[in-house]
C-alpha cells in the first residue's frame, strides 16, 4: 500500500527533522511525492503562466526544489495527505516528469507534514487561510465553512449534482459541467450576495435554512432555463443550428443542467445577478424570448 508510513520503511521519504510532535519537516522524492499526496479539492484555479514560471525556475537549477517546502496535512485516521500550500508546484513537477521522456527527472523535495489523529473541514479550511495569507485573494476565493456547506449541499443535490464535474484541481470542466473549482468560486460569489449571512455555532439551523433556498433558486434558475433554452433553439430550427450549437443543446439535455451555458446570453454572469429573485429572471427571460 502506498502510504507514508511505507514509504519511510523503504526510505523512499526520509525523515529530517521535528519541529514538534505532530510537525515533521521531510524530503521525498518528486514521483512518490506527486503519487502520495493529493490536491484539496476547494483550491483555487491554477494559474497556468505561474505554473510556467515555476517550471522555467527548476529546469534552470532543480535546487531551487528545495528552497521552499511543500506543506501537507496528514490524518492519521485514514492516512490521507493533503496538500494546502503548493498546488503550483505540485503541477509543474507533474508536466516536468511528464515531459522527461527519458524518465530521469524525480529531484528531492521537502515537506513540513502536520499529522492530525481526525482532520476536519474546520482544521483544513483554517490552515489554507493562514498559508495564503500573503496571496492577493479575492474575497470569493477565501475558504469559509458557509462555501464549504453550500458547495456539499450542491453536491449531493439529486438535480444540481449532475452538473458538476468529480475531477480534483482541473480549471474547467467539459461542457455543460462545471469544474469543483469553477463552483468553489461560483459558491463564494453567491456568498457576497448575502452579506447578512453569518456562519457561528449558535445559528447553525438558521444558516442551513437559508443554503437550502439558496439551492431551492438555484434549482428554479436551472428549471427555467431548460424551458428557456428549448423554447429559443428549438424555435431557430428552422432557421437552421449550426452542428456545435446542437451538440450542446444534446449536452444540456443529457445532464438536466443548464447553468454553465457559455457564449450564450443565459450565461452564468447573466443569470447571477438574480440569485436572490430568480421570478424575476424568469421575467427577464421572457422578455429575450418576446
Amino acid at each position: 500500500m502506498f502510504t507514508l508510513e511505507n514509504l519511510i520503511k523503504i526510505k523512499q521519504v526520509i525523515e529530517l527533522c521535528k519541529f514538534d510532535d505532530n510537525i515533521t519537516l521531510y524530503k521525498i522524492y518528486a514521483k512518490s511525492f506527486i503519487k502520495l499526496c493529493k490536491d484539496w479539492a476547494e483550491n483555487r484555479v491554477l494559474d497556468e503562466n505561474r505554473i510556467n514560471q515555476i517550471k522555467e525556475a527548476y529546469i534552470k537549477n532543480d535546487k531551487v526544489l528545495l528552497t521552499s517546502s511543500f506543506r501537507v496535512l496528514y490524518d492519521k485516521s485514514n492516512n490521507d495527505l493533503t496538500i494546502i500550500d503548493g498546488h503550483h508546484r505540485k503541477k509543474s513537477l507533474i508536466e516536468l516528469c511528464k515531459d522527461d521522456i527519458n524518465g530521469e527527472f524525480n529531484p528531492i523535495i521537502l515537506l513540513v507534514i502536520h499529522e492530525f489523529d481526525n482532520l476536519n473541514d474546520d482544521i483544513l479550511h483554517d490552515l489554507h487561510i493562514k498559508s495564503n495569507m500573503s496571496k492577493q485573494l479575492e474575497l470569493y476565493q477565501i475558504p469559509s465553512k458557509l462555501r464549504k456547506m453550500l458547495i456539499d449541499k450542491i453536491k449531493k443535490d439529486c438535480v444540481l449534482s449532475n452538473g458538476i464535474s468529480k475531477t480534483v484541481n482541473a480549471k474547467t470542466a467539459r461542457y455543460p459541467k462545471i469544474s469543483l473549482n469553477e463552483l468553489a468560486e461560483l459558491c463564494g460569489k453567491i456568498l457576497l450576495e448575502y452579506p447578512e449571512f453569518k456562519l457561528d455555532d449558535t445559528n447553525l439551523e438558521e444558516c442551513n435554512i437559508k443554503l437550502d433556498e439558496i439551492i431551492i433558486n438555484l434549482k428554479k434558475i436551472n428549471n427555467y432555463l431548460s424551458l428557456i433554452f428549448i423554447n429559443d433553439n428549438f424555435r431557430k430550427l428552422g432557421y437552421g443550428l449550426n452542428k456545435k450549437e446542437i451538440e450542446r443543446i444534446n449536452k444540456c439535455f443529457e445532464f438536466n443542467f443548464y447553468l454553465n451555458m457559455v457564449e450564450s446570453p443565459y450565461s452564468i454572469e447573466n443569470w447571477f445577478k438574480y440569485i436572490k429573485n430568480p421570478e424575476e429572471y424568469f421575467i427577464q427571460l421572457q422578455i429575450i424570448i418576446d
